[in-house]
């Protein structure tokens, strides 16, 4: 069964990988040189992309896969219509076969194009068990959906390590994510009609440097918060402060008008001094001490003053 066609190249058309009929040794097989400029791709076994492929292909195919050398001008397509299986349909198993074709000089097809009949594509992910005898490179788990295709210069940076092997299946930086697609694809070779519906959901690591950005911001923030938290308590507490102490103080003013407007008067007591009856004015003391020294001062006068019963006419002999 086909499990990898050839594009742009007509009379190629047959098998890239195929399963080992049963009884047979399984085979696993990629003799392809890569370019030495490309030797930072090979795994930690010494392995190049294009046998690390065989391998992850194998599972899937009854234990045998080859992979052959294709001529320039051409690319290798992702599964047919009837070769599609989740070790294919795997952008683990994309990268590494786009990084085999990249490695012969040759450009690689799109993801979208790779997984064009696959019922359900694996994003950052190789859905079965790793074999043995070979090690998956970490730079084969990056994003491939967001620019579309592989990027050697993106692989090259992020590296080899850690790596992926049967007894560490999973080891990347950012958490894998799954895409599920129902599509049939139009061709003019066999004139079909066909539609495409796609849903996918797609997540992707951040980075250190981001990290650690965004959690100075944070911690400048909360500080910022905090102070300015503290003060505006603190304004509340003095506030309701003196509005205690001047809601105190009012009832006790008022308590004391109260008790002097309601104290019952005192009546005169000759023990009691505070009943005595208030000092004439000093005016009054004044004018009549006057009058009484104006009357001793002018005796004559107050002796030529008429009295009841005088005589006072001419006297007679």
């Amino acid at each position: 069964m086909s499990l990898l066609t050839l594009k742009a190249w007509p009379s190629i058309v047959a098998l890239v990988a195929a399963a080992a009929p049963q009884g047979a040794f399984a085979q696993i097989v990629a003799n392809i040189t890569c370019l030495s400029s490309f030797g930072w791709m090979n795994n930690s076994l010494d392995q190049n992309p294009c046998l690390v492929t065989a391998y992850l292909g194998s599972v899937c195919a009854g234990g045998s896969y080859e992979i052959i050398a294709i001529p320039a001008g051409t690319q290798y397509s992702g599964p047919p219509l009837d070769g599609t299986n989740p070790c294919q349909c795997s952008s683990v198993t994309y990268s590494l076969t786009s990084a085999c074709g990249v490695c012969q000089g040759l450009i690689p097809v799109t993801w979208s194009s790779w997984k064009t009949y696959c019922s359900t594509a694996f994003t950052q992910l190789y859905p079965t068990t790793i074999p043995t005898g070979t090690a998956v490179p970490n730079w084969a788990y990056l994003d491939v959906v967001t620019g579309n295709v592989f990027n050697a210069t993106a692989a090259q940076l992020n590296g080899d390590l850690p790596e992926s092997n049967a007894t560490v299946p999973l080891s990347t930086t950012s958490t894998p994510t799954s895409t599920t697609s129902l599509s049939t694809s139009v061709h003019t070779s066999s004139t079909s009609l066909s539609t495409s519906v796609s849903a996918s959901t797609t997540s992707t690591g951040s980075s250190t440097s981001t990290s650690k950005s965004s959690n100075v911001g944070a911690t400048a923030g909360g500080v910022v918060g905090g102070i300015v938290g503290v003060g505006a308590i603190a304004g509340l507490a003095a506030w309701f402060f003196i509005r205690r102490r001047r809601s105190r103080r009012a009832p006790l003013a008022a308590s004391s008008n109260q008790s002097q407007m309601t104290q019952p008067p005192l009546f005169y007591d000759p023990t009691n001094p505070r009943t005595f009856p208030p000092p004439l004015p000093s005016t009054i003391q004044t004018t009549a001490s006057s009058i009484s020294y104006q009357d001793l001062a002018n005796p004559q006068d107050f002796s030529q003053q008429s009295r009841p019963g005088q005589y006072n006419g001419v006297p007679e002999v």
